[in-house]
């Protein structure tokens, strides 16, 4: 039986300028005696349709410390862009909270239709 977690929701979120923002976490507990791969996949999408060169970072937070992230440049009016982050990370055994977060240099963004998926590997 896999052990997983997901956390997700499509409502707008407006993100504040220069500051880092939580939009989805899942919380996993790993149990047995050995460490465990852990496959973490984030992605949200980005509106910022009055931007002029603004930029956008995600990033999947592994009980507080940053793990993973990506950059997304020059958005300059886009909307819909779509950021993801995902990879593996090997972990002890005991509850875990991950988060995906979200980071712009730019006013008026706004993140949807986001989603953290958290798998358990063994």
């Amino acid at each position: 039986m896999a052990n997983a977690a997901y956390d997700g929701n499509t409502n707008i979120l407006f993100l504040a300028s220069a500051t880092n923002t939580i939009v989805a976490t899942a919380k996993l507990i790993l149990s047995g005696a050995k460490s465990h791969q852990v496959l973490l996949i984030g992605q949200f999408s980005v509106d910022g349709s009055s931007l002029v060169n603004g930029i956008v970072v995600g990033t999947i937070m592994v009980d507080g410390n940053p793990f993973l992230d990506v950059q997304v440049n020059n958005l300059n009016g886009n909307v819909g862009t779509i950021v993801v982050v995902s990879g593996i990370v090997t972990l002890p055994r005991h509850p875990h909270t991950f988060d995906l977060v979200a980071y712009t240099n730019a006013t008026g963004l706004t993140v949807h239709h986001r989603a953290l998926s958290v798998v358990d590997l063994g």
